[in-house]
């Protein structure tokens, strides 16, 4: 299992369900940092409450959908799921895969790691255990709250350091994923609606 992220939150925007989503790659252990944290489902970053980016579809990039398939995970998310977020850069994903049930979907030609968009999830009979390996190899990670989900966590990790993404790690039932995303203002929100987003997407996966 590689790293990722978290997510907290409870943000005042959407939850939308697009059209396809290409696949997407690479295993990139996605190292979060300390940043603000946040509970009951508020947004805060330094110095106060944010308020977060409001999506407004991808324009002609395509956005994720529906998904049950385990072979075709990454499709969950699009470019366009990301883009209209204000979180801009994101193409065609690249998929690295561990088997059905796993997926690392890289959104840009470098990982979370080196400061690109990442997506990464998993589905399988140890959420819990998926879940905690994660928690345990992403610094930074705090719980937060995230409507639908079981459990999750957050960090809004430091701008400027490529290696230190705003990162979100999510549990619902069976479903475990993570999104990685530069940091930056109001990334934190950002990646919230992008974990309310997969949510809405993942019904038949979490079973």
């Amino acid at each position: 299992m590689r790293h990722r992220l978290a997510a907290l939150v409870l943000l005042p925007v959407l939850a939308a369900c697009g059209g396809g989503a290409g696949p997407t790659t690479a295993p990139g252990a996605a190292t979060s940092a300390p940043g603000t944290t946040t509970s009951g489902g508020a947004t805060a970053a330094p110095g106060g409450a944010t308020t977060a980016p409001v999506a407004t579809g991808g324009g002609s990039l395509a956005t994720g959908g529906p998904v049950t398939d385990l072979t075709n995970l990454c499709g969950l998310l699009g470019a366009g799921d990301f883009a209209g977020l204000t979180i801009p850069g994101a193409g065609t994903a690249t998929v690295s895969t561990d088997g059905p049930g796993s997926a690392y979907c890289t959104f840009t030609a470098a990982s979370a790691a080196q400061g690109g968009i990442e997506f990464d999830v998993f589905v399988g009979d140890d959420p819990d255990g998926t879940y905690n390996t994660i928690l345990g190899e992403t610094t930074g990670l705090a719980p937060a709250t995230i409507a639908g989900s079981d459990k999750s966590a957050i960090t809004a990790g430091v701008e400027g350091q490529a290696d230190k993404p705003a990162a979100v790690l999510v549990k619902k039932g069976k479903l475990v994923f993570t999104i990685a995303v530069p940091a930056g203002l109001y990334r934190e929100a950002a990646i919230n609606a992008l974990s309310l987003i997969v949510l809405s997407r993942s019904a038949g996966l979490t079973g």
